[in-house]
């Protein structure tokens, strides 16, 4: 897959030029970006001229950035080859989804007449984005493929210090406790805890309080999962008595130590599998220093408590599919955490459907084992079973309402709205009849927000009305589909306005202003609607300084990329073609949870929320360590075949 790599001292002249020259480009090109970036922020996105005398600065940076490469080539000792289709292929869907996001990013606020311009600076991105991702991706690749080959070949040191010895036997301890001590250092800025706009729903409904309209029925709803109300508010409802920030204290506690746990046994596994200290070690930190993490478990919110389970599912269904590849057969241990996990996981949010049903039917499939293909199928009849009849005996038992149909419409009714706002003279009367039937068709050019559904999707819904099954079907017949004919870009744009911030890392652009990096920390919600005596928040007056170290982490490079929706993203697609290239096919088992939820995702109703995306990226040190054990096993048997070859001849 890769050319054998020539030291830099046998570098030849022609060759060191060349690869300056891509250096340059992809160095210039790319800085360029991000200072035509930082500067339309600066001017609101509208000055062009303003942007492009930024831009001139480049120059600094892209000296800095050749003299880091240089550096770097001569510490690593060598160039890359001619690259793979593998790195060409990660480094072309990258680019492209740069240039994707960036015109995204820019032509929403930007006056029509610049827009062309914008367009000619990223088509000239392109060759220099390219070249850039391309060093990247197959240092990374080639990074790996040292690792694992490094392992098979027994050449890992033996001997072990005292200390790492002491670590590996008690890693559970050593890794539960860096996890706390690190998000402490945080949450202690938000004591006692954060409440969610979602949160407040949930707790009105548990503790039968008025809903967020008066004109809505006191109900419960089956728009949050019911088990998630349940155990929020019975989690709190005894500390209630001692105040209400003792209630929300009681919370956060309960999930920051659950969550920490899920993280301390993940880690536990991988060191078990790859047996790679420094790897697992820096997982732990993965966890440990990642402030979305801390911030999330301050926050009261049903995606919070959904990490850990997320996490434990894919940890158990990593367990079960690492038997599958050494033919082993599966331990009670983890089959029970799995289908317990599993079940919780669907019962928790809608999403775990979407991971454990695909997960099962692939064991099922790939296991040669016929113990095991029974096992599996046994774990899907009850775990789903079991999701499907508690979740309607809950339903029925607090006469909870079902879910609006519309919020599964968000894509559509964006699309619709966009229409209305920018090309309404192409929606006939028959047309906005029909619209008219499932969002207010007065309002929706006001309400149109490119980032987020919500407000076009409850625009009935706040008034009181319900939308049948028959309306949705009649306006996707009667509204939508003309309207796809007739105006198919309005369309495009739509959902690429409302869904680019999951595959573009380089924006730092967040839904709502006031909630920042982690959508969590907002300006605190009026207590009329739930009957606490405080506000549960953080904004400028609260705690100036956490939010200005939170601003800080969003604005800035690389935190920015670090800490954003995106990044995820490009890992997994990176990691699944790295496998598929070295034909580590059982490696990708795993990433069709990740794979389904970020499909999911672009399906949701606001664009780059990142508690959304949270409990994926947990799976990140999962993957990684799987696709390690796996490429470890398929070398060890490459050589064993090697080795009988020569033995017979």
């Amino acid at each position: 897959m890769f050319s054998k790599p020539k030291p830099f001292r046998q570098i030849n002249k022609k060759d060191l030029l060349g690869h300056l020259k891509n250096i340059i480009s992809s160095g210039s090109i790319a800085f360029a970006v991000v200072l035509i970036g930082k500067a339309m922020q600066i001017s609101n996105y509208t000055d062009f001229y303003l942007i492009m005398k930024a831009s001139i600065t480049s120059g600094i940076f892209v000296v800095m950035f050749i003299g880091l490469m240089v550096a770097f080539n001569k510490l690593a000792g060598q160039l890359p080859g001619k690259q793979s289709t593998s790195v060409r292929m990660t480094s072309g869907l990258f680019t492209i989804f740069t240039v994707v996001g960036q015109l995204a990013d820019l032509t929403p606020n930007l006056p029509h007449e610049h827009v062309g311009k914008i367009i000619v600076l990223e088509i000239i991105n392109l060759v220099g984005l390219f070249l850039l991702y391309q060093f990247v991706v197959s240092k990374i690749f080639s990074w790996f493929d040292q690792w694992i080959n490094q392992t098979a070949n027994n050449k890992l040191e033996v001997r072990q210090s005292v200390i790492k010895i002491a670590i590996k036997r008690h890693f559970f301890i050593f890794s539960f406790s860096v996890i706390l001590i690190c998000w402490l250092s945080i949450q202690f800025w938000l004591l006692p805890g954060i409440i969610n706009y979602d949160g407040y729903n949930q707790l009105n409904q548990f503790f039968g309080l008025p809903v967020w309209s008066k004109t809505m029925p006191l109900a419960w709803s089956q728009h949050h999962p019911l088990l998630s109300t349940l155990v929020m508010g019975g989690i709190m409802q005894p500390f209630m008595q001692f105040g209400a920030d003792k209630a929300v204290f009681a919370y956060t506690t309960v999930q920051t130590l659950f969550n920490a746990f899920a993280m301390a046994y993940a880690t536990t596994r991988i060191v078990k599998w790859t047996d790679s200290l420094k790897f697992t070690i820096g997982s732990v930190l993965f966890f440990a220093l990642s402030p979305v993490f801390a911030i999330d478990n301050t926050s009261v919110v049903k995606d919070t408590l959904f990490i850990g389970i997320y996490l434990l599912v894919g940890v158990f269904f990593a367990d079960l599919l690492i038997c599958g590849v050494q033919k082993r057969k599966y331990s009670m241990k983890v089959i029970v955490g799995f289908s317990f996990f599993a079940t919780l996981a669907m019962l928790y949010r809608a999403n775990g459907v979407y991971v454990v049903i695909p997960a099962v039917l692939l064991l099922i499939c790939i296991n040669s084992r016929h113990v095991n293909r029974l096992i599996a199928l046994i774990i899907l009849v009850t775990t789903f079973g079991t999701y499907q009849i508690t979740d309607t005996l809950l339903a029925k038992h607090y006469q909870a309402t079902p879910t609006e149909i519309t919020e599964a419409l968000s894509i559509p009714l964006q699309q619709t709205a966009r229409t209305l706002k920018y090309k309404p003279e192409t929606v006939t009367q028959k047309e906005s009849q029909a619209i008219n039937q499932v969002i207010d068709v007065s309002k929706t050019a006001e309400l149109y927000d490119p980032l987020s559904s919500d407000a076009v999707k409850r625009s009935l819904r706040f008034n009181g009305n319900v939308v049948t099954k028959h309306q949705v079907l009649n306006y996707l017949k009667q509204a939508w589909l003309p309207g796809l004919l007739k105006a198919p870009v309005t369309y495009i744009k739509a959902t690429l306005y409302n869904t680019y911030l999951y595959y573009y890392p380089w924006s730092n652009r967040t839904v709502q202003p006031a909630v920042l990096l982690s959508n969590n920390v907002a300006k605190p919600m009026k207590t009329a609607m739930f009957d606490y005596n405080m506000w549960f928040g953080v904004d400028e007056t609260t705690n100036p300084y956490f939010i200005k170290y939170i601003d800080w982490l969003r604005t800035t490079l690389p935190m920015g990329v670090l800490f954003n929706n995106a990044l995820p993203f490009w890992l997994f697609i990176g990691l699944a073609i790295y496998l598929f290239s070295r034909k580590y096919y059982m490696g990708l088992l795993l990433l069709c949870g990740p794979a389904l939820n970020f499909l999911v995702l672009l399906a949701s109703p606001i664009n780059g929320l990142l508690r959304y995306t949270t409990p994926v990226v947990t799976w990140l040190p999962i993957v990684v360590a799987v696709a390690f054990v796996v490429g470890r096993l398929f070398n060890d048997e490459e050589q064993l075949k090697s080795k009988e070859n020569l033995d017979i001849s």
